[in-house]
């Protein structure tokens, strides 16, 4: 509690105190009273202490009343307090279980712009029927091209064999024609 609080307490007590006190007084004086004054002044003094002792009792229930229902105020704020905490508890436990539903949807969002970008980069390619038969093709005229090498090949070996036969039956008839002193070809 704050020192004003402090305060506040300590001049109510002392209100009750004095109130305790006054009506203490007004019994004494009574008491008093009833052995030397008359009965009128007795009955006055009376029905003045009965009027301090009907305040002071309602001051005390009001003070009763006014601490039953500030008890019944901290038992509503307690219960008030505990369903907030409840609530708290409930709602932390709602924002974790949704922080992992986010990270695990944000996973599943990065491997979905994965895939689409994979899809992307495979529909950019001709389809694989058309692939395999441009590779038939490719492979047909590949062979095609081999055998037309090996025939350009042997064409071109049988030549070589035929020039080099020719050369060599030139060199002879060079030869031939030098023993027989004949002509000579100039190469």
């Amino acid at each position: 509690m704050t020192g004003g609080d402090d305060e506040i307490f300590k001049m109510r007590l002392l209100a009750k105190d004095q109130s305790l006190k006054s009506l203490s007084k007004r019994f004494l004086i009574f008491s008093a009273a009833i052995e030397k004054d008359s009965v009128s002044r007795c009955e006055q003094l009376h029905a003045e202490m009965l009027k301090e002792l009907a305040a002071y009792e309602f001051g005390m229930t009001k003070a009763r009343s006014l601490i039953d229902t500030n008890t019944q105020q901290v038992k509503e704020y307690d219960r008030m307090n505990y369903d907030i905490e409840e609530e708290m508890k409930t709602t932390r436990a709602d924002i974790e279980h949704l922080t992992s539903q986010l990270q695990h949807e944000r996973v599943l969002r990065s491997q979905r712009e994965q895939y689409a970008a994979l899809a992307k980069r495979i529909n950019a390619y001709p389809p694989r029927e058309q692939t395999q038969s441009d590779l038939l093709a490719l492979q047909a005229e590949v062979s095609a091209l081999e055998a037309e090498d090996a025939d350009v090949l042997a064409t071109l070996e049988r030549r070589a064999k035929l020039f080099a036969g020719l050369m060599h039956n030139l060199h002879e008839l060079e030869a031939h024609l030098a023993e027989d002193g004949g002509p000579m070809l100039t190469s």
